[in-house]
C-alpha cells in the first residue's frame, strides 16, 4: 500500500501513519550558535491540519466521483433519449401501417360493394331476359298452332295444285 492510501480515511488492518513534512530551514546566520550543533526535530502536523488535509482529499474524491457519475448519467440519458426516439419512430411506422391496413380494408369493402352491385345488376338483366324469353315463348306457342295450320293448308294447296297439273 502507498502512503496515499493511508490518508484516504479508508478502513485498513493497520493504523494510519503520522506524516511529517519538511519545513524550510533557517539560514545558518539566523540560527543561534548553540542550536547549530543540535539536531532539530522535524515538526509534526497538528491533528487539526491533518483533518483539514483529509477533508480536502475527501472533497476532491467526492468531486471526482460526482463528475464521473454525472458523465455516466449524461451518457445514460442520451442513450435513453436515443431509444425513445427509435421507439417513437417505430410507433409512427406502426401507426402508418395500421392506417394503410384500414384504408386497404375500406378499399376492399368498397370494391366488394361495387362487385355486389354489379352482380345485382346482372341478376336483374338476366331476370329481364328470362321474362322476355317467356313472353317470346308464349308468343311462339300462341302463333305456332295457327302457323302449323297455315303450313298444312299451304302444303295441301300445293299438293292439290300439283295433282291438277
Amino acid at each position: 500500500m502507498d502512503d496515499k492510501d493511508d490518508d484516504l480515511d479508508m478502513p485498513s488492518a493497520r493504523p494510519p501513519r503520522e506524516r511529517s513534512f519538511d519545513i524550510p530551514a533557517m539560514p545558518e546566520e539566523d540560527m543561534p550558535e548553540d542550536e547549530e550543533d543540535m539536531a532539530m526535530p522535524i515538526p509534526r502536523i497538528a491533528p487539526k491540519a491533518r483533518d483539514d488535509i483529509r477533508t480536502e482529499k475527501r472533497r476532491a474524491l467526492e468531486e471526482l466521483t460526482e463528475s464521473v457519475v454525472e458523465e455516466k448519467w449524461d451518457d445514460f440519458t442520451k442513450r435513453i433519449e436515443g431509444m425513445n426516439g427509435r421507439f417513437q419512430q417505430l410507433n409512427d411506422r406502426i401507426a402508418a401501417l395500421e392506417q394503410r391496413i384500414g384504408q386497404m380494408q375500406g378499399d376492399k369493402k368498397s370494391d366488394l360493394m361495387e362487385i355486389e352491385g354489379k352482380i345485382d345488376g346482372y341478376k336483374q338483366s338476366i331476370d329481364e331476359i328470362g321474362s322476355r324469353m317467356e313472353s317470346v315463348e308464349r308468343a311462339m306457342k300462341d302463333s305456332l298452332n295457327p302457323m302449323m295450320q297455315t303450313l298444312r293448308s299451304l302444303s295441301e294447296t300445293i299438293k292439290s295444285l300439283k295433282e291438277k297439273r
